[in-house]
């Protein structure tokens, strides 16, 4: 009191780190690969007032795991991740895929897109296919068009990541092989893969890798049979 009858001020309230705040530390730290850092940084968060790790979070911690080499690292806070109840994101798919891809890793590269496209993909095609009998309903509401547009934008984006993460693995594939000792078969082995047990329609960007890889190959009859299968599409 200032003897004057007056109240004190009250003590401010302490200032907490939101995720965001958290997470831009996480990124400085992982351009750097301060892995023991990253680690003491995750530890903190969800202690007393410090918010839970989110995807973004995990997704950088293993990213900078990744790019220092250390696998086991990475694929830990992956699991924490899945342990904590957070679906990865796309950004948290295309880190693992490439990880894998790097160690040369092929198959367990495509289970990562079989899960993305498990997860991601086909519900949202489901969701698709449902809206759009709604739409074709005329006695349904009239917003059901505009959330069955919504939805195969969304089914769109999902499937176009995909075919991205896909185009990684065909460049994989040809680049782990000599151009003399490429095959064509290896390469149909994974398209059958995709398509017959993924469920993916390949693109034009996943078809323009195909006819690089052919090409560089020397494989310039299946190169002109595949340009003529997205020619005929």
């Amino acid at each position: 009191s200032d003897g004057a009858g007056a109240t004190p001020d009250a003590a401010p309230e302490p200032i907490v780190p939101d995720t965001r705040t958290y997470n831009l530390v996480l990124a400085a730290l992982s351009r750097t690969r301060q892995l023991e850092q990253i680690e003491a940084t995750l530890g903190e968060m969800g202690v007393g007032q410090a918010p839970l790790p989110d995807v973004v979070s995990y997704t950088t911690a293993m990213s900078a795991a990744f790019s220092a080499g250390e696998y086991a690292a990475g694929m830990r806070y992956y699991a924490q991740m899945k342990d904590a109840g957070i679906s990865p994101s796309h950004i948290t798919y295309q880190v693992l895929l490439t990880s894998f891809l790097a160690r040369g890793q092929m198959l367990a590269a495509e289970r990562v897109l079989a899960e993305y496209v498990r997860t991601e993909v086909a519900p949202k095609a489901e969701r698709m296919a449902a809206l759009d009998a709604v739409a074709g309903d005329h006695d349904a509401e009239a917003s059901a068009a505009s959330r069955s547009a919504a939805a195969r934008r969304a089914h769109e984006l999902a499937a176009s990541r995909a075919n991205k993460f896909a185009t990684f693995v065909v460049s994989a594939y040809a680049s782990s092989r000599g151009n003399d000792s490429l095959t064509v078969n290896e390469i149909s082995r994974f398209l059958d893969r995709l398509v017959d047990d993924m469920g993916l329609v390949p693109d034009v960007k996943l078809y323009t890798t195909l006819v690089s890889s052919y090409a560089k190959a020397g494989k310039i009859e299946a190169a002109e049979a595949t340009f003529k299968v997205v020619r005929d599409d």
